[in-house]
C-alpha cells in the first residue's frame, strides 16, 4: 500500500517549495499539484524538480493544471510540459479532472494527439470526475466506459 500527500507547487510566495515537500520525506511519496495553467506554463521545470535530487521523496502522481480542457491549444501546452516533468520525476500517473464540455469536442484530439504520447511514454491519465451531465464524460459510468476503450 502506498500513501501520498498532495502538495501544491507554489503559485505565490507564501512558502518555499523545498520546505513544503521536505516535511513529507518520512511519508515517502507526494502528489505534486498544479492549479493555474498560466502560472504553470511560466514556471521553469528545474524549479519543480530540483528539490527531488536532494531528498528521498518520490512523486506518485502529478495533478494536471486546471482549466477548460476543451481549449485544445492550452491543453496541448500544459500536457507536453506535464509529460516532461513526469519523465524527469520518474512518475507515470497524471491526475486530470474532466471539465465542462462534450466528449465529441475532445475525442479525436485525445485519440490522435494525446493517447499515442501517453502510450509511448508509459504514462497514464488518472481521470477524476464528478457526477454531472455537463462534464466531458457525464459521470462515473461514462468515464469507466471511456477508460475501458482506451
Amino acid at each position: 500500500m502506498q500513501f501520498s500527500v498532495r502538495v501544491s507547487f507554489p503559485e505565490n510566495e507564501k512558502y518555499g517549495w523545498f520546505g513544503a515537500i521536505k516535511i513529507f520525506e518520512r511519508v515517502g511519496f507526494i502528489e505534486v499539484a498544479f492549479f493555474n495553467s498560466d502560472l504553470f506554463l511560466g514556471i521553469d521545470i528545474g524549479e519543480i524538480i530540483k528539490p527531488f535530487a536532494k531528498i528521498n521523496l518520490k512523486v506518485s502522481s502529478l495533478h494536471f493544471a486546471q482549466f477548460s480542457l476543451v481549449n485544445l491549444d492550452l491543453f496541448a501546452k500544459v500536457f507536453h510540459k506535464t509529460i516532461r516533468i513526469a519523465k524527469c520525476l520518474d512518475c507515470n500517473s497524471i491526475v486530470i479532472h474532466p471539465s465542462m464540455g462534450k466528449l465529441k469536442a475532445m475525442g479525436n484530439f485525445l485519440k490522435k494527439k494525446i493517447d499515442p504520447i501517453l502510450e509511448k511514454e508509459k504514462i497514464y491519465f488518472c481521470w477524476e470526475t464528478f457526477e454531472s451531465k455537463r462534464r466531458i464524460f457525464g459521470g462515473p459510468e461514462n468515464l469507466a466506459n471511456y477508460c475501458r476503450m482506451h
